[in-house]
């Protein structure tokens, strides 16, 4: 072999091996975006959720599109939620998506869009099954729960005074024991919202929900209940609710109910 295609040999090898280490390396770094996503769903796996133009606080989750979760494969079923029954979930438009997309049964929901603490103890009714329109106090008198779960505060974050929202809390509490005594009352950690929503909202934010959430804590301390703070999956390290699971920043998509539910199922069982 002359020297001329001696030369031409060694040049292709050396790109030959260029190459192939250049490709080894890209593939590293996709994987380990890959490792990334799979961490923050608690079935390792990573679905999209649908989208939505509504940006307010007082979105209706009603009108998420189920259809965009047509493939995922439920965290839980129905049957692991035997917590519940006989249980009472109060609370406002994120309850409302509890009650249609997490599977729970056997348990009666008192909330609505927009509902605040404020309207709740002040006689405000909600429709339930049968077209029957009830009270908080009047629900309360008429049947008998295990457990009631209390998911309030979002629609109170634009609240003056936090010292107001807090006696109103009370006087729910006090209204649940005096009608409900044997029954066990959760006070949940209001989850935060993503990020983007957080930065553009003037009190709908993470802020101002972390502050919420500490006199709620302390609020608990004196009373006969139970703290639970259900944002485990739900929430990335930044302490902002991970926007894979919301269509609008506040509101949960079908998967994000189910680990929801799971969670308040593993903490009050």
């Amino acid at each position: 072999m002359d020297r001329k295609k001696l030369l031409s040999v060694i040049f292709l090898l050396i790109i030959s091996l260029m190459f192939t280490l250049t490709g080894c390396h890209g593939t590293y770094v996709d994987s380990d975006q890959d490792d990334d996503q799979d961490v923050i769903i608690m079935d390792n796996t990573h679905e999209e959720s649908g989208e939505s133009d509504q940006t307010d606080n007082d979105s209706n989750i009603d009108e998420y599109d189920e259809e965009t979760n047509n493939s995922y494969v439920p965290v839980a079923e129905a049957g692991d939620y035997s917590v519940f029954e006989n249980a009472l979930f109060i609370g406002d438009s994120r309850t409302e998506g509890l009650q249609l997309y997490s599977g729970i049964k056997g348990a009666d929901f008192f909330c609505a869009k927009g509902l605040s603490m404020y309207e709740i103890v002040n006689g405000e009714t909600v429709n339930m099954p049968g077209g029957i329109s009830v009270s908080i106090r009047e629900l309360l008198e008429q049947n008998d729960y295990s457990k009631v779960y209390i998911g309030l505060g979002m629609n109170d974050l634009g609240m003056k005074y936090i010292e107001e929202f807090i006696e109103q809390y009370e006087l729910l509490i006090a209204m649940v024991q005096e009608l409900q005594p044997e029954s066990e009352i959760y006070v949940q950690a209001l989850i935060p919202v993503t990020q983007e929503k957080s930065d553009n909202h003037e009190y709908v934010n993470n802020g101002q929900i972390f502050w919420y959430n500490s006199h709620i804590y302390e609020m608990t301390e004196n009373l006969d209940v139970t703290y639970v703070n259900p944002d485990n999956g739900l929430v990335g390290s930044d302490g902002a609710l991970i926007p894979d699971g919301s269509f609008d920043g506040v509101h949960f998509s079908k998967e994000y109910c189910i680990i929801w539910a799971n969670n308040l199922a593993e903490m009050t069982e």
